[in-house]
């Protein structure tokens, strides 16, 4: 693993996720535009999760990326602590606003 912090790869490994960090947090700004269109309903509460996934993904390859560039290991780990996180946490909210779109359009009903 010390190979990623040779001097020539590590450069291009924070290069690269920082700009993996710039793309997405240009998507969670399109993500937060879209929910500022449809400001009713869950619909709009779906993109806002999105545009959260999409911030916490960002700051995770920034904070993978400032590892890489500055070779600090705990930022590697707080980079896996946030990713962990919003992945668990973001995915049982995604459920449950896509059953709440659902039963918005009719297409199901509440238990």
């Amino acid at each position: 693993m010390d190979f990623l912090y040779a001097p020539p790869l590590s450069t291009l490994l924070s290069a690269a996720l920082l700009g993996i960090a710039g793309i997405s947090f240009v998507l969670c700004i399109q993500r937060f535009n879209a929910a500022i269109r449809c400001s009713r309903g869950y619909l709009c509460a779906a993109f806002i999760v999105r545009g959260i996934r999409w911030l916490l993904i960002g700051l995770t390859a920034l904070a993978w990326s400032a590892n890489f560039f500055w070779n600090i290991g705990w930022l590697f780990v707080i980079g896996l602590v946030i990713i962990a996180q919003e992945l668990y946490e973001c995915a049982f909210l995604s459920a449950a606003l896509r059953e709440g779109v659902e039963m918005e359009q009719g297409k199901k009903q509440f238990p």
